[in-house]
């Protein structure tokens, strides 16, 4: 069996303007959702991993849209309700960031993969 395929750059010009066009109306969605997530997740985390000095910790966890197609999560203001953590470090952050990265990666992928 052989497989034959065309591609001109009229064809790279067509996919490139559309995804110009689609990715500033859906991709804000699609970031939004996942920071979501991620705060989500590291609620989770927080909740299940701190001790008696930090068991309101969570409620420090926040997220927000910074650009149209960039957002965040994490801790609100510059200090820790409580200081020790169980294990001696906190892993939250990261813990969610390694949850929510694959997911991410994928939406972002459907996105393209719907586009061109």
């Amino acid at each position: 069996m052989r497989v034959r395929v065309y591609h001109t750059l009229g064809d790279l010009e067509r996919d490139l303007t559309r995804a110009s066009t689609v990715i500033p109306r859906k991709g804000p969605a699609v970031v939004k959702r996942n920071v979501k997530a991620g705060e989500r997740a590291a609620v989770r985390f927080s909740k299940g991993a701190s001790g008696p000095h930090g068991k309101h910790l969570f409620k420090r966890i926040e997220s927000e849209m910074t650009g149209a197609l960039i957002g965040e999560f994490g801790y609100r203001g510059s200090r820790f309700v409580g200081g020790n953590f169980r294990h001696g470090r906190n892993m939250d952050m990261p813990n969610a960031a390694d949850l929510i990265g694959p997911k991410f990666a994928k939406d972002a992928g459907d996105l393209l993969d719907g586009i061109l």
